[in-house]
This record gives C-alpha cells, structure tokens and sequence, in this order.
C-alpha cells in the first residue's frame, strides 16, 4: 500500500511538457545544488520508483542519537512521505534546513538500518521564498 501511495505521489509531480515552466521569479533565490557522484551508497539497492520534478522541504531527525538530514515531500493519511538523500553532502543541507527543494532521483528499498527510504539524487535544486536576515552587528 506504500508503494502505491508513493508511487502516485511521486508521478503526479511530474513534468508534463513546456506549459509547466517554473517560475523562479517567485522565489527571492534559487540554487542548484552540487551532487557527489563519488557517493555510492544505496546505488546498488532495488530501484522502487523515480521521482521526477518531486518538491520536498530539507528537514532533520534524530535517532539513536545521531541527527540524520531528509526531504519531507507531503504526507498521506496515514503517514509523513519523507526520504533519507543521498548525494547531497551534510553541510549543504544543514543550512538548508526547512528551505523547499525540487529534485529528482531513485527511491529505493528501504534497509533495516534506516527509518525511511534512501534516495539517490540525480538533480536537486534548493528555493528560498525569503530573503535570508541579515546579520546585526
């Protein structure tokens, strides 16, 4: 049933064709983000599906006591539809914490040793609404 609802989450955030151009002009500032390709974790794992234009928002849990970085990309009825990123290195995304993010990439089996599906990123781009504050001195 999961995958089901994945699955439909996922493809109805796909493109469809020109009409659907984003519009950066919303967004005060976007930024593309650079993928590690050297970051062969999960490249091997089972494929369940491909998102492709998906929109998520950076976030953090924790865990055993370790802080483990994730894009929330909606909720169902009955759960938060949340990936653990790879390709994108920690120090990107933890200043990126609760910005919107568009991306594409693999989903793939989730391992016993993580609490949500791994997600190997082939484009991420980070949309900031708002000007970040500038600091006081």
């Amino acid at each position: 049933m999961l995958l089901c609802l994945l699955l439909s989450f996922c493809s109805g955030f796909a493109s469809c064709g020109d009409d659907e151009e984003e519009d950066d002009d919303m967004w005060v500032s976007t930024e593309v983000l650079p993928l590690d390709k050297k970051d062969t974790r999960f490249s091997e794992a089972q494929t369940i599906f491909n998102c492709v234009d998906a929109w998520g928002s950076f976030g953090q849990y924790e865990t055993d006591g370790k802080v483990l970085l994730t894009i929330h990309a909606g909720k169902t009825e009955e759960q938060d539809i949340i990936f653990y990123p790879v390709g994108i290195s920690e120090d990107v995304m933890c200043s990126k914490i609760g910005d919107q993010i568009k991306f594409n990439g693999a989903v793939k089996v989730k391992p016993d040793s993580l609490d949500y599906n791994p997600i190997v990123l082939t484009y991420a781009k980070a949309h900031f609404r708002y000007p970040m504050p500038t600091p006081v001195e």
